[in-house]
C-alpha cells in the first residue's frame, strides 16, 4: 500500500509517495488538480462545456447555486479540459479524472506546474514517487543463501537471448539463476509445436547479494526484470 508523506525542502513538490513502482510503471509525478464542477465537463471540450452551460444543456441538473460555482470556475475548468484534450494522443502523459479532481501523471514536473498553477478557484497538489524498488518479503525457514530475489517477466524472449542472457549469468557468478531458468537457458532454441518454450516464465528468478551486480543486467535487459523481494529467514516463534 502506499505511503503519502509530506515533501520537505524540496522545491515544487508537495508529497512523497512511498510504493514499489512508478506510477503505471512508468510516471515519477502526478498532479491532482481539484475544482468544484469539474465533473460537469468530462465529456464535453471547454467550448461545447461553456456553451453548454450558459444555455442550460449540461447533462442532469444543477441547483442555482451549483450553476453559479460552476460559472465562477469556468476558466480553471477549460484549462484542465484543453490540457485533457492537447494530450489525448500523447505518450508522456496520462489523465484520469474522478468527480471534481483530474490526476495528472507525467515525468516532467516542471511542465505540470506550468500547466496547472496560478488559476483561480482550482486547488493543486504536486507528488513525487519515491519507489522502494521491491514488493515485499520472501521468508525461508533457514537463513537464505542470498540477500534479494528479481523473477523474470512472462514474455518472449528474442532469438539471441539465451546466448546472450546467459553469458551475462555466466560471466558473472554473483547473479545466481534459479534451476528452471538455467534448464530454460541450455535448452536451445525451440520451434513448431514446441514454440512456446521459447517463452520466459514468470516463474524463473535470479537470486544475488549486492544491487549492482544487477545493474547491467537491467541496463541490457530491463524490461524483462520484474518484481524483486528482500529475501529473508522466517522469525523463531517462542
Amino acid at each position: 500500500m502506499a505511503l503519502l508523506k509530506s515533501a520537505i525542502n524540496t522545491p515544487g513538490v508537495d508529497f512523497f509517495d512511498y510504493r514499489d513502482e512508478l506510477y503505471y510503471n512508468k510516471y515519477q509525478y502526478r498532479a491532482r488538480v481539484t475544482i468544484e464542477g469539474l465533473r460537469r465537463g468530462y465529456y464535453y471540450s471547454p467550448e461545447d462545456f461553456e456553451e453548454r452551460l450558459n444555455n442550460d444543456k449540461l447533462w442532469g441538473r444543477m441547483t442555482k447555486d451549483e450553476r453559479e460555482v460552476v460559472k465562477q470556475n469556468l476558466p480553471a475548468i477549460k484549462v484542465v479540459l484543453q490540457f485533457r484534450d492537447d494530450h489525448k494522443k500523447d505518450k508522456t502523459v496520462t489523465i484520469r479524472m474522478e468527480h471534481n479532481t483530474a490526476a495528472v501523471f507525467s515525468n516532467d514536473l516542471q511542465a505540470l506546474h506550468l500547466a496547472f498553477d496560478g488559476h483561480a478557484n482550482a486547488t493543486v497538489d504536486y507528488t513525487e514517487v519515491q519507489s522502494l524498488g521491491y514488493v515485499g518479503v520472501k521468508t525461508f525457514v533457514n537463513e537464505p543463501k542470498h540477500k534479494y530475489r528479481v523473477y523474470l517477466k512472462s514474455r518472449k524472449a528474442p532469438d539471441d537471448f539465451r546466448e546472450k542472457f546467459g553469458k551475462i549469468l555466466k560471466t558473472n557468478t554473483q547473479l545466481r539463476s534459479s534451476p528452471g531458468l538455467s534448464h530454460w537457458l541450455r535448452s536451445g532454441k525451440n520451434t513448431g509445436w514446441m514454440y512456446w518454450h521459447n517463452w520466459l516464465s514468470s516463474g524463473h528468478f535470479i537470486d544475488y547479494n549486492d544491487e549492482s551486480y544487477l545493474s547491467y543486467l537491467a541496463l541490457m535487459y530491463g524490461e524483462f526484470l520484474g518484481k524483486k523481494y528482500k529475501l529473508e529467514k522466517r522469525p523463531d516463534i517462542v
